[in-house]
């Protein structure tokens, strides 16, 4: 796993380490971080709701979800209305297009992820000579 040692350089010692092991920096041991049990996703799902996030977004969730009751309401009282009856060309096109949109957002994201985390990783290396 090339992401056990955030920073690491190419034949850096530490990123061969094994997971869950002490470390060894600048004379101080590290310790391994902590990972998430199952009573942690369970918190975080009972306080999703007082999350600022999710209450930044309310208004917003609470606006699609009128308008998605709306157009539903709308196409069971109008069901023969063209606005309401699509064909399977329909839902191709645009799930196409969402696919390919999604797949290139993400790779976007990781590049810039990936670019993020070799600047960080020169960054420590640099860090760790001038501490030495």
């Amino acid at each position: 796993n090339d992401l056990s040692a955030v920073g690491g350089e190419e034949g850096d010692p530490q990123a061969e380490q094994e997971e869950g092991e002490e470390v060894l920096v600048g004379g101080r041991v590290l310790m391994p971080s902590e990972r998430y049990s199952s009573t942690d996703w369970i918190y975080n799902l009972g306080t999703t709701f007082k999350a600022p996030s999710f209450k930044r977004i309310t208004s917003h969730l609470i606006a699609n979800v009128i308008l998605a009751t709306i157009v539903y309401v709308a196409s069971k009282q109008f069901p023969k209305h063209p606005l309401f009856c699509w064909t399977v060309t329909v839902h191709t096109i645009l799930g196409s297009f969402l696919g390919l949109l999604l797949v290139f957002r993400t790779n976007s994201a990781y590049d810039r992820f990936w670019e993020a985390r070799k600047i960080w990783g020169r960054m420590l290396g640099r860090l760790r000579v001038l501490s030495q």
